[in-house]
């Protein structure tokens, strides 16, 4: 396994798979292989174990070639690690070492492992919009006072602008780390954001060293889309509130090259290019960088929020409108508007999403040419809507009527520009928004003229509370397979088939609409619960130990609906494996419980990484349940660490000794003490001749302490230890060293 694990590996590296060089177009070439390489990395974690224990078992002759072997594989190991931190953080996560059993390895080898670590720094977010693609592509990087970090989620990653000040708890290989979700991300200091006055603006025209004169437009024509066209799109969106201003270089040529696509060197020459130039860039707190079309994929680049925010268009793709203002978009701190894709109806748990799917947002994917204005759900975001002096929104929750509102392009007055409407009722905390919005074809939005159905009704967007990258489109025609008519039209009615609120515009004109909104009678709806596990990391144990899970259950029902007990159970256990039964207390909606349950592995499980779930079912309806994963890695070998009580000792003169106490900690799995190992340790002096041999039992700790003297005869320089540890069939060694000078 060992040669093809390291075949692969090259394959792997001679397709292009580097994390560091892909800047978030992850390359397709390792899409298909990556449950291959994730097998492979685990296959090699094993083999990991396995090649310690041949090392500690190996004699003086054979130490070193086990020791070379041990490295070899620790390397293999990493690269494949590498691999997997951009294309399946979670695998990396999966896959790594405990503390406890790093620390029973030798240095050589750890300097390969990964590392446990919470790093705090400021955080940038890019977006990577791929032309044509529905996938969410994100850089996130960290500056750390260690240097820069790139940041891999394996779910959930976190809606927190460019400039935010976040603290991280992930698992480190080199300079990226792999983190579980948003919630192992603390924000210590929010990002400032302003989207109000004017922006100050320097655009950076540069070209290639190998096409220096390439110049696919002017300056002027640049500044005529940022600075004209760009600027006043802003201006009417944001209700006279914010524009664009600044220069526009000229055309300057750096270093890089047309055949490479790194955008941190691109945006580092041009800004030298332009500071050369006499620009100073303290005066503009938004930079765009325009190119002509090289190697990059990407349609375009920008950060997510931040001072000064940053943004990349080379032209292949055009330097115009819907380019410029999306990027920018992403520059004022807006996420994706997407689209939910039921089927024959219009909302559901499932559906299909689509990353650019909303048709009536410039954050989405307009028709052709068209830059749609921004969402309600965006412009609130942004400030422009419900803030002083801006045109409000109308908050409804539980409690419903007919509301009217007015077309969201019109000029700044008091008409409130859409409907906000809680998707829940009065016992319930609201998790989920309606926004249902009037477009007219005015403006920027004239595009409308030629979609009769969007001026003729209401649009509407499902959003999750507190995310801000959780804009949906709703079909309201899911008869028709256009989303070009995705609006619900005068006469018409919605109703959510969960909660029953009904959404019906009364009466569609020019300017206006009035729209009914409707709280059904409560009724009782059982849904799956929400489930989480601790520990949720893998655990290591010998064959035949145990892992006890606290697991926490979540009443997610409606709150119609009584309180109810959940059963909590392991499934999907390997062969000999057991597992016990729980179950919580009765919970009512919204309320969470613990159980705890206790899941034991057979007693001669070979050595591997074992997968298995802990399910959670309702009493009340025991068809809705929810699962969540839990791993455990057998290792059936001991980790072991000795440890003298000091590193250096002053050799004693004439009849005066020193003692080293020699302390050895013996571990089984993931860090359990073992009582009771039988420990030998062996002192050897700098010519490596054993000068002390002594065996000692481990007390409840884990620990077994001896002492070694050292007297004016020993000679100066470096002393080996060598702890050897054995327990009910499983052994283990560790080393250290201490010096007499």
């Amino acid at each position: 396994m060992k040669v093809f694990a390291a075949s692969f590996l090259a394959v792997m590296l001679a397709l292009g798979s580097n994390p560091a060089a892909s800047h978030g177009a992850a390359s397709n070439a390792v899409a298909p292989a990556k449950a291959q390489t994730s097998a492979l990395a685990e296959e090699l974690t094993i083999e990991l174990i396995g090649a310690k224990a041949q090392y500690e078992k190996a004699g003086r002759s054979e130490r070193s070639a086990r020791l070379g072997a041990l490295q070899s594989v620790a390397k293999d190991r990493h690269d494949l690690l590498a691999l997997l931190m951009e294309s399946n953080p979670g695998e990396v996560l999966r896959l790594s070492l405990p503390r406890a059993v790093q620390s029973s390895f030798p240095g050589e080898a750890v300097r390969y492992f990964e590392q446990e670590v919470t790093e705090e720094g400021v955080l940038t977010v890019i977006h990577v919009d791929m032309p044509g693609e529905g996938v969410d592509r994100f850089l996130y990087l960290l500056k750390t006072p260690a240097g820069e970090r790139s940041l891999h989620f394996a779910t959930r990653p976190p809606t927190l602008a460019t400039g935010t000040r976040i603290r991280v708890n992930g698992t480190r290989l080199d300079k990226a780390i792999a983190l579980g979700s948003s919630d192992d991300v603390t924000a210590v200091a929010e990002a400032y954001a302003n989207t109000f006055g004017v922006q100050n603006t320097l655009v950076i025209l540069v070209n290639f060293s190998d096409l220096p004169t390439a110049q696919p437009f002017t300056p002027s024509q640049a500044a005529t889309v940022v600075f004209g066209t760009t600027s006043d799109w802003d201006k009417e969106n944001s209700y006279q509130q914010t524009s664009l201003q600044g220069v526009v270089t000229p055309w300057y040529t750096i270093a890089s090259t047309s055949l490479t696509c790194d955008y941190n060197t691109i945006a580092s020459q041009a800004e030298a290019a332009a500071t050369a130039g006499g620009y100073v860039l303290g005066n503009y707190k938004r930079y765009v960088y325009a190119f002509p079309s090289n190697t990059c994929g990407w349609w375009g680049l920008g950060t997510v929020g931040g001072y000064p925010s940053r943004a990349w268009i080379h032209s292949k793709y055009g330097f115009t409108l819907p380019v410029v203002g999306h990027e920018m978009g992403h520059n004022f701190g807006l996420w994706h508007s997407h689209s939910l894709d039921c089927g024959a109806g219009v909302v559901c748990s499932g559906g299909t999403t689509s990353e650019y799917g909303d048709t009536m947002d410039i954050m989405g994917g307009g028709p052709n040419s068209s830059s749609p204005h921004f969402n309600a759900f965006q412009k609130e975001l942004l400030g422009w809507l419900n803030s002083a002096g801006l045109p409000p929104l109308t908050t409804v929750q539980t409690t419903g009527g007919q509301f009217t509102i007015g077309n969201t392009e019109a000029a700044n007055n008091s008409t409130p520009r859409a409907l906000k409407i809680a998707n829940s009722t009065a016992c319930a905390a609201t998790t989920e928004w309606y926004y249902v919005e009037k477009r007219e074809a005015v403006g920027f939005d004239s595009f409308l003229s030629g979609f009769p159905n969007v001026p003729s009704g209401v649009i509407v967007h499902r959003v999750t509370q507190g995310d801000s990258d959780s804009s949906y489109l709703l079909d309201m025609t899911p008869a028709t397979d256009s989303w070009y008519d995705p609006a619900l039209a005068a006469g018409g009615s919605f109703t959510d088939p969960v909660t029953g609120l009904t959404i019906s515009p009364t009466s569609v004109a020019a300017g206006t609409a009035n729209v009914t909104v409707t709280y059904a009678p409560g009724s009782c709806t059982h849904t799956a619960p929400g489930i989480s596990l601790n520990p949720s990391a893998t655990q290591w144990r010998a064959a035949g130990g145990s892992v006890s899970y606290t697991v926490t259950v979540t009443n997610t029902d409606s709150c119609q609906c009584a309180g109810t007990a959940f059963t909590v159970n392991a499934a999907g256990l390997p062969s000999g494996w057991s597992a016990g039964s729980a179950q919580t207390g009765v919970l009512a909606p919204g309320a969470s419980g613990t159980a705890n349950i206790t899941v034991t592995s057979a007693g001669d499980a070979a050595q591997g990484v074992y997968s298995f779930s802990v399910v959670a079912a309702s009493q009340a309806d025991p068809s809705k349940t929810s699962a969540a994963a839990a791993t455990v890695t057998i290792s059936n070998t001991l980790n072991v660490t000795a440890t003298p009580n000091a590193a250096t000792f002053k050799r004693p003169k004439g009849k005066s000794s020193a003692k080293v106490t020699i302390s050895t900690l013996v571990t089984s799995g993931g860090g359990s003490p073992v009582s009771g190992a039988v420990v030998t340790v062996v002192v050897k002096n700098p010519a490596t001749a054993t000068v002390g041999t002594f065996t000692a039992s481990t007390d409840a700790t884990g620990r077994a302490n001896v002492v070694y003297t050292i007297t004016a005869s020993n000679p100066l320089g470096t002393y080996g230890i060598t702890s050897t540890a054995s327990s009910g069939g499983l052994s283990g060694s560790g080393s250290s060293s201490f010096k007499v000078q």
